[in-house]
């Protein structure tokens, strides 16, 4: 008789239905929330990979602008990055292989390790009969991104020959 009197009860009171929209407010809330976590932590890890990207390439502008004056690929890049900081390639170009706080790494297995920007450098120079015309080109791949060069410059200098009546 108690069971009677109990569902009873149970069917005149909408409980069921508060409960059922307090579930389905729930999981609307953890739902938006995910998204909104997954939305941030694309949105750091973007900022991250521009904030990098953008400071490599004004390393790399800061090195054609030094060549453009100089004409010297492994003094620009000295300047840079300091001594003895590079690699040098079989096409005799130079390459630069950074961390994320841009400091530079020389051994093979620290770059494929920390490795997240990577400078290549080429040169290529026309002698003419008053001078010569250096022309430098300056590439920035971004190796956490696959390895996807996210700039190219070309830079030239002009280095005459004073002897055989260059002008500058």
């Amino acid at each position: 008789m108690i069971l009677k009197g109990l569902k009873r009860a149970y069917r005149k009171t909408p409980v069921n239905l508060f409960f059922l929209e307090l579930i389905i407010v729930l999981l609307f809330f953890s739902i938006s929330g995910a998204v909104i976590l997954k939305m941030f932590a694309t949105a750091d890890i973007l900022e991250e990979k521009n904030s990098l990207s953008g400071k490599a390439i004004a390393d790399a502008q800061s090195v054609a602008e030094i060549y453009a004056v100089t004409g010297d690929m492994r003094g620009a890049l000295q300047t840079i990055f300091g001594n003895g900081w590079y690699t040098e390639g079989a096409d005799g170009g130079l390459t630069v292989c950074l961390d994320e706080a841009r400091l530079p790494l020389l051994t093979d297995d620290v770059r494929e390790r920390y490795g997240r920007v990577k400078l290549i450098l080429t040169e290529t120079r026309e002698s003419g009969k008053c001078g010569e015309m250096c022309r430098l080109r300056t590439r920035v791949f971004l190796i956490s991104d696959g390895g996807r060069e996210i700039y190219s410059q070309i830079s030239s200098a002009y280095i005459p020959d004073f002897k055989a009546g260059g002008a500058a």
